[in-house]
């Protein structure tokens, strides 16, 4: 299998790969890789990575786009963006190779493995059956509707412990996909095999992003939520197409503006609760008097339940500054709220700087994602504190707010 590596937000150039696999690229993944012709003799060509990283496997091409941001700290920040904490202090800081992709199925593995070990979880389901004899209860109507002429046979419903539920049946789905897809490391696919053999009793079905939400768990099943949380993770990112024309494709790829915003939020979210400081996140406000123009702040954040300060989130290539765009998004909407403090966030290393826009001020604050993961830790405790400290001072804003939400 030949791999072509570029970084993320990079460009290489004049690199040879089969047109087919090129032409399968632009085709299924220009939205994460851009892909032309090269010019000179046919057959290379000119690649251009954005803000998505992860792999692509076209037949045996496979194209690795490499994070900027290292892999512990960046699954540190997956941990808080999508709801892993469980796996915050005990698995951070054993990744085992640069393949965030694989570390995550580890991850996953072996805790399906020490389920399987323990015993995968068994429950009651209703069936509903047109049998030869009769089980559990006769039902009548059904009985008289589908039976009146072969009465040989029973509309029957009762109830049976199975392995066949829901709870199995996510990650039944998951280790199924998992196993369709390429690793690096050589043990991984075989330990899938293993484990779908331990799922023979539980059905393979379609699953969506939503069956997720609909688990019910207790003290029975509450051991499955964390394997849960990672199979959700790796359902939403990874893709599987047995034929972009006639070439097989599979993907795992996350976008970092998103893990970006995602974990600002809920790191301020659970490094505020209990606190003074309360954060409202992705919260619609209408930015015109008739309510017909919406505009949805990453952040608002509150001092004693009044609204301080407009934060947004903006994923920029590290030494990269905020746009005037992004400026006059922020005045926006701390014009629309009546508020006098607005500040944009985005990876650097840069100093904080502010800026007057008449009434209104706008802070920048940067975040250093780079460096060792304990390093990046103390950064974002270091982050929360600057911003406790520039929040807390705030009185209630003394405008009067075009539009009022979150109240």
């Amino acid at each position: 299998m030949e791999t072509l590596q570029i970084g993320e937000y990079l460009a290489e150039q004049h690199r040879q790969m089969p047109a087919g696999v090129a032409r399968a690229l632009h085709e299924r993944y220009s939205r994460y890789l851009a892909v032309s012709p090269s010019f000179g003799p046919p057959g290379f060509y000119d690649l251009r990575a954005s803000d998505w990283v992860g792999q692509i496997v076209v037949d045996d091409f496979t194209i690795k786009i490499e994070p900027k941001t290292p892999v512990p700290n960046l699954f540190h920040m997956l941990t808080y963006a999508y709801n892993l904490d469980v796996f915050r202090k005990e698995e951070a800081d054993r990744l085992e190779s640069s393949e965030l992709f694989e570390c995550i199925v580890l991850m996953f593995l072996r805790r399906v493995e020490d389920l399987v070990r323990k015993g995968i979880g068994h429950g009651y389901v209703v069936l509903e059956e047109n049998e030869h004899f009769l089980r559990g209860r006769l039902q009548v109507k059904e009985q008289l509707c589908r039976n009146a002429v072969t009465q040989h046979r029973f509309c029957t419903r009762h109830d049976e412990f199975t392995a066949d539920i829901s709870d199995n049946r996510l990650l039944k789905a998951v280790l199924f996909m998992l196993s369709r897809l390429p690793f690096v490391r050589p043990d991984l696919r075989p330990r899938l095999r293993r484990l779908l053999h331990a799922f023979d009793e539980v059905a393979l079905w379609p699953i969506r992003d939503a069956d997720f939400e609909r688990v019910p768990y207790s003290r029975l099943n509450e051991h499955y939520r964390p394997m849960h949380k990672l199979a959700r993770l790796l359902w939403r990112h990874c893709s599987l197409d047995d034929r972009v024309g006639n070439h097989p494709s599979a993907s795992y790829l996350l976008h970092m503006y998103d893990v970006f915003e995602r974990f600002v939020a809920t790191y301020l979210e659970e490094r505020f609760s209990g606190t003074r400081i309360g954060v409202l996140s992705q919260c619609e406000i209408p930015l015109d008097s008739g309510g017909h123009v919406k505009g949805v702040p990453d952040l608002v954040l509150q001092v004693d339940g009044q609204h301080a300060m407009v934060l947004d989130t903006k994923y920029k290539l590290p030494g990269t500054r905020p746009s005037n765009d992004d400026f006059y998004q922020v005045i926006t909407y701390c014009h629309t709220l009546g508020l006098d403090n607005g500040m944009l966030v985005y990876p650097g290393r840069q100093e904080p700087q502010e800026f007057g826009f008449k009434d209104i001020r706008v802070r920048t604050l940067p975040l250093d994602l780079e460096g060792a993961v304990d390093q990046f830790k103390q950064r974002c405790a270091e982050f929360a504190e600057q911003l406790e400290e520039m929040v807390i001072p705030m009185l209630a804003p003394m405008r009067q707010p075009t539009q009022q939400f979150g109240t």
